[in-house]
């Protein structure tokens, strides 16, 4: 676990312009997502609150199914980094990789702004309770394999530049495999974030309701 702990610090201090890189997609994603509210028209607007206030009447009057919450929302999660893993090993995949960060990122940004924009204080409430607790954890797991794909896939292409990879394939196989033990054990930040999205932030938006 120590040797564990101490390759991760290397890692980020090794891949640092990377991790810049993907935060930097997630914030654009967010403030595009922000913006989006402020440009939609009001018939648009109308619809979305429509929409908003039956899902806020579903979870009052329904019984929670941790269970199931928690099944969705690990599998959700589990294949946003499936899908970055693959584009990680295809190596082509890097602008894939930051769409879906910068989607994330809008996602985040669209809800936070509708919620604050339509229900002032009380959505900003709901929004700091109901979709920043579990994404304390599942936001910094998608940035990390995001940055592990990102690099490994730029370490790739270096080596098949200068033809490394054809000279020694046990070296790329090390790689992949050290790449795919890391995408892993990040996961287990989706593992935490899927526990709070469904044991504790359901009952913090009741409480809000």
């Amino acid at each position: 676990m120590f040797n564990l702990k101490i390759n991760l610090i290397n890692n980020f201090k090794n891949n640092f312009l990377k991790y810049f890189l993907v935060i930097i997609i997630l914030m654009i994603g967010i403030s595009a997502g922000v913006i989006t509210i402020k440009i939609m028209d009001e018939t648009q607007r109308n619809e979305l609150h429509k929409f908003i206030n039956e899902f806020f009447s579903t979870v009052n009057s329904q019984k929670i199914n941790n269970i199931t919450l928690l099944k969705n929302s690990i599998s959700n999660n589990f294949k946003t980094a499936l899908i970055i893993w693959g584009m990680g090993i295809l190596v082509l995949g890097i602008p894939v990789i930051l769409g879906i960060i910068f989607f994330r990122g809008f996602t985040i940004g669209f809800s936070i702004g509708f919620m604050i924009n339509d229900f002032g204080f009380k959505g900003l409430m709901l929004a700091l309770l109901t979709l920043i607790p579990q994404n304390i954890f599942i936001i910094p797991g998608i940035i990390i394999i995001s940055s592990l794909a990102i690099s490994y896939s730029i370490e790739f292409i270096k080596d098949r530049k200068k033809k490394k990879i054809n000279n020694n394939k046990d070296n790329f196989v090390k790689k992949a495999i050290s790449f795919s033990f890391y995408v892993l054990i990040t996961c287990i930040c989706f593992v935490i974030g899927g526990i709070v999205e469904a044991y504790i932030t359901p009952y913090l938006m009741k409480i809000i309701l």
